[in-house]
Formats: C-alpha cells, sequence, structure tokens
C-alpha cells in the first residue's frame, strides 16, 4: 500500500504541476488573447487609415483627370480658333502679297513709261543746249570780229508732245 500512496502523491503532485501549468499556460493564453486583439485593432487601424488614404488618392487624381480632361477640351478649342485664326491669316497674308505684287507691276509698269517719256524730252533739250553752245560759239567769234551789235536772247527749245 504504501507503494500505491507513493504513486498517489506522485499522481497527485503531478496534477498539481499540470493544474499549475495549466493555469500558467492559461494566464500565457490570455495575454496572448489579449496582445493578438490589440494587435489585431492596430492592424485594423492601420488598414483603416490606408484605406482612407488610397480613397483619398483616388478622389484626387479623379479630381486631377477632370480638371485635366476639361484642360484639353479648353486647349483644343482653343488649337482650333488659333488654326483658324491662321488660316484667315495666312490667306489674307496671300491676298495681300497678290495685291502688292499687281501694284508694284503697275508702279514699274508707270515708271517704265514715265523713263520713256523723260528720255523723248531729254533729247531735244540736249539737242537745243547744243546748238545754242554753237549759236553762242559763233556769235562769240563775231564779235571778236565785227562791229558790235545788240544781244539777241537764247532761243528756247522746242517742247515734245506730250503723250499720256
Amino acid at each position: 500500500m504504501n507503494e500505491l500512496r507513493a504513486q498517489r502523491a506522485a499522481l497527485s503532485e503531478q496534477a498539481a504541476a499540470a493544474a499549475q501549468r495549466a493555469d500558467q499556460l492559461r494566464g500565457e493564453l490570455t495575454a496572448l488573447q489579449h496582445a493578438h486583439a490589440e494587435e489585431r485593432r492596430t492592424l485594423q487601424a492601420h488598414v483603416e487609415h490606408v484605406e482612407n488614404r488610397c480613397a483619398e488618392t483616388v478622389d484626387r487624381a479623379r479630381e486631377e483627370n477632370k480638371a485635366l480632361a476639361a484642360r484639353i477640351k479648353q486647349l483644343e478649342r482653343e488649337r482650333g480658333d488659333a488654326l483658324l485664326h491662321w488660316e484667315r491669316f495666312k490667306e489674307e497674308s496671300i491676298q495681300a502679297r497678290i495685291a502688292l505684287e499687281r501694284a508694284a507691276t503697275r508702279e514699274l509698269a508707270r515708271a517704265d513709261l514715265l523713263d520713256a517719256q523723260l528720255k523723248r524730252l531729254v533729247v531735244p533739250q540736249r539737242d537745243a543746249k547744243s546748238r545754242s553752245a554753237q549759236a553762242s560759239a559763233t556769235e562769240a567769234r563775231a564779235s571778236k570780229t565785227a562791229s558790235p551789235r545788240p544781244a539777241t536772247p537764247p532761243r528756247r527749245p522746242r517742247r515734245a508732245a506730250s503723250t499720256p
């Protein structure tokens, strides 16, 4: 019986140690559960924060996208207006160049006509001047050898007929 008592005492000690170990493990389990719950709350808060930040980023990107789309439409309108203005300006420039070329052609033709008229007027005047110079030279020779005569006025050059 002693043996049974010794076994019983050993088993009681083992049961007490097991109960103590179970209490210790329950305490550790409770601490781990509390730590796990705290970590879960912390991670949940972090996930919510990240989700909120992502939602804000997505909202901001959508707003920027809307603003950029509106800006693109505005720039496309401005580009279209600028192209129309450029086309009008180009056409007006071409028309102005053509008009200036025509005016230049008319002025060159007028200058040629005036040049021809001037040449016709200058040639008779040169002939008149050379005749006047010859007459003056003849008079000078005659005055040296002859008696003094009254001076005759120089001849006026004949006018050439003007052409329109």
